[in-house]
């Protein structure tokens, strides 16, 4: 993801930055057979309260009710901070249900503040309330 955009787009909003912008709602989405990846978050998304290129004040990016299956990943997030995986449904994927790729401390564009944590409800990366079957033995 480009740390702000490119084109005709770059002279109309020069401040503005993708990768720290607030998540939308994300709740009861189904994905499967895919393929490759069901959700993937692009690396270093760390969403801030206002936006901001400069911001450094974490929003946490909810993922509600997701049903992921036949996937080769179900959910896979690199290098983000502040992701929460809450009620999901995870099956029958062949490589991985949920995969977190991060190296912590190790972010170009993010402040120290939004850098990948480690597991914490409020403020980190989380997965809460889910379900994840490896193999169901349906297939």
């Amino acid at each position: 993801m480009l740390e702000t955009p490119d084109g005709p787009s770059f002279a109309m909003y020069p401040g503005f930055c993708p990768y720290r912008q607030p998540f939308g709602r994300f709740y009861n989405n189904s994905v499967h057979s895919v393929g490759r990846i069901g959700v993937w978050i692009f690396p270093e998304y760390s969403p801030t309260v206002g936006g901001s290129c400069t911001g450094d004040a974490p929003y946490q990016a909810v993922f509600e009710g997701l049903t992921t299956w036949r996937n080769a990943r179900g959910f896979e997030w690199v290098m983000s901070s502040t992701i929460q995986i809450k009620g999901a449904t995870v099956f029958d994927n062949n490589e991985a249900g949920l995969s977190c790729v991060t190296a912590i401390n190790d972010q170009a564009t993010n402040l120290p503040n939004l850098r990948s944590t480690f597991y914490d409800i409020n403020t980190g990366s989380s997965v809460i309330n889910s379900l994840i079957v490896g193999d169901s033995g349906t297939s």
